[in-house]
């Protein structure tokens, strides 16, 4: 009896071992297929078409920036990018869009820290760029002031002593009013005393150009490319950009702090998306964004487009945006004065 009592004993602790260690390993498949499953949904991102909402106009350098770039992360993401135009308010209302929309990662935008400018002045559903996640700085804008050719003023310092000595009488076309292009322009004005100017309101770079054309405007401020084929058509004559630096492609041309204009203003174009959104879809659309601006044929486009490539993320964007900000904030005080 005691020997067939410890063979039962014997038996049922092999079971139980055995019986454990089954559970053991099934615990260990299953938390193995739940982390695969958990890992699987993280990089499902993205599995439907995406939407970029950029505010400005069909045709508009940013509308154009903004498909070149859309189009190649759509090839590395794998699912459509739906570019969706959306201008006015100065940009606000593009900006509001994706400030509004679900931060899901399908619906991302082209913003700018220039929206600050317009935020400064009027009430609107954000308050400025911190109501949504700037992921990156995209590039800058290379802005230009322009003239006809047939006109008068060859340089910039004759246009705007011209415009002091006949207060009113000059008409000035911002490709957005109320915009930077047009606090560009109120600098120029300001350093060479002619703030009393007529102001003619465009739709956008395009829109101002066609006025300065039509002899309905006497000087522009408008993106660089908007000026670029009507000056190779020997019909516009550019005075000067509004960048800190010369430009190597037009390096023939001063810029405005060559004549004495202050200027530390940023004009950036930014790849924004609501806020809150999910870790991993961010490094998904932030990696995929770095990967394509970092391409050679894609920077060479850009260039095309008289778009500065400057990548930044990150602290280094939060710091030049900051920056920016406050800047912007201090001549709008000093403007309300």
């Amino acid at each position: 009896m005691k020997q067939i009592s410890l063979s039962v004993k014997l038996t049922l602790l092999l079971f139980l071992f055995v019986l454990v260690g089954c559970n053991q390993s099934t615990q260990e498949t299953t938390g193995a297929e739940a982390k695969a499953e958990t890992t699987s949904e993280q990089s499902d991102f993205p599995k439907k078409p995406i939407n970029w909402v950029v505010p400005f106009g069909p045709g508009s350098v940013t509308d154009l920036s903004t498909r070149l770039i859309a189009e190649e992360m759509s090839k590395k993401l794998g699912v459509p990018i739906v570019v969706d135009n959306l201008p006015g308010g100065a940009t606000v209302l593009g900006h509001v869009k994706v400030a509004q929309s679900k931060a899901d990662g399908y619906t991302v935008g082209t913003g700018a820290l220039a929206v600050e400018i317009t935020l400064a002045q009027t009430e609107a559903a954000i308050s400025g760029l911190e109501d949504l996640d700037v992921l990156a700085q995209m590039g800058e804008y290379i802005n230009a002031i322009s003239v006809s050719a047939d006109s008068e003023w060859k340089t910039l310092e004759e246009l705007g002593n011209w415009a002091a000595e006949n207060q009113g009488e000059l008409v000035v076309t911002p490709s957005g009013t109320g915009g930077i292009t047009h606090l560009w322009w109120d600098l120029v004005a300001e350093h060479f005393g002619a703030e009393d100017y007529g102001l003619l309101s465009a739709t956008g770079g395009n829109d101002a150009m066609l006025r300065l054309l039509s002899g309905d405007s006497d000087v522009v401020v408008t993106p660089l490319n908007d000026a670029k084929e009507h000056v190779e058509a020997g019909n516009v004559r550019i005075l000067a950009l509004t960048t800190s630096d010369r430009v190597e492609q037009v390096e023939d041309i001063p810029t405005i702090s060559e004549f004495g204009v202050e200027n530390s203003l940023i004009h950036n174009y930014l790849f924004i998306a609501p806020n809150g959104l999910p870790e991993d879809v961010r490094e998904i659309l932030l990696s995929t964004l770095e990967g394509v601006l970092a391409d050679t044929e894609v920077k060479s486009k850009l260039e095309q487009l008289m778009m500065n490539n400057v990548f930044l993320k990150e602290e280094e964007l939060k710091k030049q945006n900051e920056k920016g900000k406050e800047t912007i904030e201090t001549i709008m005080e000093d403007r309300t004065e």
